[in-house]
């Protein structure tokens, strides 16, 4: 039972984390916002939109067994606040999956196609610690 607790603990940290990622992204410029980082050509916009939508994407997947890749429209979610509330919404949503998660469940496998096109058996551990 420690792999559960473990994965919980992990979730509701990285919930945290991300709450105070946005709240210094509300520091920010519009300028800074958009502006794109030499390290991987995306913006800090981008930046946590990806980090809050994947989540969603791996969430969900490990809970119904089927991809939404790419579901959210970047467009919708043109500020800090937006992304904030997104990230609630997906934590409070999956927060009931996650705390029902036992060590079969973890190391039971996801057979998908993941966003670069490969079809893929993977352990749902492994997603959810991505």
């Amino acid at each position: 039972m420690l792999a559960p607790t473990m994965l919980l603990t992990m979730f509701q940290y990285s919930h945290d984390t991300n709450k105070r990622l946005l709240d210094k992204a509300a520091n920010v410029t519009p300028d800074q916002w958009d502006a794109r980082q030499e390290a991987d050509q995306r913006s800090l916009h981008e930046t946590l939109f990806h980090i809050v939508t994947v989540e969603e994407e791996y969430l969900s997947l490990c809970q119904h067994g089927q991809p939404i890749w790419n579901s959210r429209p970047f467009k919708d979610f043109p500020d800090v606040a937006s992304l904030h509330t997104f990230s609630d919404q997906v934590y409070y949503t999956y927060l009931p999956y996650v705390e029902s998660l036992t060590d079969e469940k973890l190391t039971s496998r996801i057979f998908a196609t993941m966003p670069h096109g490969v079809d893929q058996s993977v352990l749902i551990w492994h997603l959810l610690i991505h």
